[in-house]
């Protein structure tokens, strides 16, 4: 209730930004289940796209303006929601004023909805089967806009933001294992907005308490181990996907720990790193109006060049 109650008070002044409001959407199958992504693709400045059959797999579109003639292929910004991978919590809605803001920065912005806990499919394996599909639709926008798939960012807030560093990784995932993919779109950066990068430290907190749902097993589990290998950041090979990792010193749903303990794996692997870490709490580092939100995107696009 905590985490809900602060995600309110803060996006009760932070969604004013003025852009296009998104519609609700009910559980269940979705209208568009029989249209391919290139059917339902225009080049109107906002388009709700569905990348699967339930309601819950689709992502709102939004492109810059003159995005039909611009001169050159256009950075594109996967946006992943957090809220414990838990339908209940929180959806793509809080996401909003950060993919509006993105836009008018001349970004194409995916602001996506998974499935997760309490879907239908949601969970393991459908969570990450639905953010694997998200990311590697933008081959496919790419036929038809002026995307540069080799400026793909992939951002995620909480337990979005474990999902979009797993994203990160997931090339790194080996033949025979469970998500394997063998043609991912790798993105060009990956950003941690308060992210959870250990799984298996974090099961024990009450936001975590659905991580055995998400990965499959239990904790107490001997194959507990085995799947962080496949869906846990601190557990999960490195690769050398640069990282931007934001986390607000006074943060009080994912400890700073989190990001400093990945932070040293990742350098001790020689990745390419930034890390922020303002005098912020959990949700005030999404305030597109805040310095530490301006300090965000300035660090994506000096980690683009």
């Amino acid at each position: 209730m905590k985490y809900v109650t602060l995600l309110i008070c803060l996006f009760i002044t932070g969604c004013n930004s003025g852009g296009s409001s998104s519609p609700s959407v009910d559980s269940g199958s979705n209208q568009n289940s029989s249209l391919t992504i290139e059917e339902q693709l225009s080049f109107s400045a906002y388009q709700r796209i569905y990348y699967g059959t339930n309601s819950q797999q689709f992502y709102d579109l939004r492109l810059p303006a003159d995005t039909e003639t611009s001169p050159s292929p256009l950075p594109v910004i996967v946006l992943l929601h957090g809220g414990c991978w838990v339908k209940s919590t929180a959806d793509y809605s809080y996401f909003d004023p950060l993919a509006e803001d993105l836009t008018r920065r001349g970004f194409v912005t995916i602001n996506a909805e998974y499935r997760a806990l309490g879907d239908t499919g949601g969970g393991w394996p459908g969570t990450f089967e639905d953010v694997n599909t998200i990311i590697n639709s933008v081959n496919t926008l790419a036929d038809t806009l002026p995307i540069d798939i080799q400026q793909v960012v992939v951002a995620g807030h909480s337990a979005g933001g474990h999902l979009a560093l797993w994203a990160g990784l997931r090339d790194q995932i080996e033949v025979g294992q469970p998500l394997y993919d063998p043609q991912p779109l790798v993105p060009a950066l990956t950003v941690g907005l308060a992210a959870i990068t250990d799984l298996g430290q974090y099961w024990r907190t009450s936001c975590g308490g659905g991580i055995n749902r998400l990965i499959g097993v239990q904790p107490s589990s001997d194959d507990f181990a085995q799947r962080l290998i496949i869906t846990s950041p601190m557990q999960m090979k490195i690769s050398l996907t640069p990282t931007l990792l934001v986390q607000g010193k006074n943060d009080s749903v994912v400890p700073v720990s989190q990001a400093n303990n990945y932070l040293a794996k990742l350098r001790e692997n020689q990745v390419e790193t930034i890390s922020l870490q303002p005098s912020s709490n959990h949700f005030s580092i999404l305030n597109v109006d805040s310095s530490e939100w301006q300090q965000t995107v300035a660090a994506i696009e000096s980690m683009l060049k």
